[in-house]
């Protein structure tokens, strides 16, 4: 059944004078559970979808249904009770609070959660069980993503929304953070989003949605997708 629904969804910024169409009516749906990919180049529209369907802006026009829910009509304070409970973000940079240890960090998140797991749970469920006092500052990119991952779970969301998660790691390691996010979809039954510029990911992707010019360029489900080991940089 379908999970995520975007009707004909539309969004314009104001620069100046000028008007910028960054969705000019775009249109796809996500099943639930599925771990997707919406890929385009920089400028395509790939942030503003995200950022709509995370909450944290509004569209100019058409109906955006997640889990039955048609957030294109929630209140601010609606809105922002959904960003808090229902969806978990990851983003390029990590967004960590450095004065916190990772522990701290994804307990902070936990407590915010209407059904959260625990955040110890979810640092063995990332592999950093023996790194859970340490720093941001005394971490790798690697193991800050998957603090950053734990994070956004610890929760419990209904969705996980990746804005380009490998895109300040090497190639080795951004196979290891997408290989984790695709396990972690598997075993806790999560609709993740990942938005990137990567074609190379597509083929491990259970639906692959392209944008260009703020359109839909093609949308493409693989019935069979590739491990994110047979994925080639």
């Amino acid at each position: 059944m379908e999970y995520l629904n975007f009707q004909n969804v539309k969004r314009t910024y104001q620069t100046g004078n000028d008007e910028v169409r960054a969705l000019c009516g775009v249109s796809f749906d996500i099943k639930e559970k599925q771990f997707a990919v919406i890929l385009g180049p920089s400028g395509s529209g790939k942030s503003t979808l995200l950022n709509l369907l995370g909450g944290m802006d509004r569209s100019d026009g058409g109906q955006i249904v997640m889990d039955g829910m048609d957030i294109t009509g929630f209140s601010g304070a609606k809105l922002t009770d959904y960003r808090r409970t229902d969806v978990g973000f990851v983003f390029q940079f990590y967004n960590l609070i450095p004065t916190l240890n990772a522990y701290e960090n994804v307990n902070m998140a936990a407590r915010i959660g209407r059904n959260p797991f625990e955040a110890a749970e979810m640092m063995k469920a990332v592999g950093l069980e023996k790194r859970m006092k340490h720093f941001p500052a005394e971490m790798s990119g690697g193991e800050l993503q998957r603090v950053a991952i734990a994070r956004a779970l610890v929760k419990n969301p209904k969705i996980l929304l990746c804005d380009e998660p490998t895109g300040a790691l090497d190639s080795e390691t951004g196979k290891m953070i997408l290989s984790l996010l695709k396990r972690m979809s598997r075993e806790y039954g999560k609709t993740v989003v990942i938005v990137t510029h990567n074609a190379a990911i597509a083929p491990a992707a259970d639906k692959v949605i392209r944008l260009k010019d703020g359109k839909i360029e093609g949308i493409q489900v693989n019935d069979n997708p590739i491990s994110m080991e047979q994925v080639v940089w």
